[in-house]
């Protein structure tokens, strides 16, 4: 969260970008682009939507529901699976795989979470999650 008065706010996150960059890249001994798209930036009028950008949408950060563990979304798998080896997901055909997948994120799973517990890129998940959540024509 920033705030700027008298500069721009990209004139304030780029030297601030270059510099983390650099660190980063001496760090990890590594070479080229660490940001690849423009900040995001938004502006906030009061303290209810601050929390509400942060926590949740509706202004009410105690009913907020803990996202699940790894233990909950292997259990959702499993159940999806009805005992198939979570491992075989990937190798499933498209449509049932797709249909697996979206019923767990449809149940709160995180894209990274169900990437890694279920050995699907991470860009599959991505667009079945944004194809999920899109309203029907």
């Amino acid at each position: 969260m920033l705030a700027t008065k008298e500069k721009e706010l990209s004139d304030v996150v780029k030297p601030l970008a270059i510099s983390y960059a650099r660190y980063y890249n001496t760090k990890y001994s590594r070479c080229g682009y660490l940001f690849q798209d423009r900040f995001k930036s938004e502006p906030v009028d009061d303290l209810c939507r601050l929390v509400g950008e942060s926590v949740d949408d509706d202004c009410s950060p105690l009913e907020k529901v803990a996202p699940p563990t790894d233990l909950e979304v292997t259990e959702m798998l499993l159940e999806e699976c009805h005992g198939m080896p979570i491992e075989r997901i990937s190798s499933l055909p498209k449509q049932d795989r797709d249909k697996i997948l979206i019923s767990v994120l449809q149940k709160g799973a995180g894209i990274r979470q169900l990437s890694k517990l279920s050995a699907v890129g991470f860009s599959i998940i991505r667009r079945l999650k944004n194809v999920s959540i899109s309203p029907s024509p």
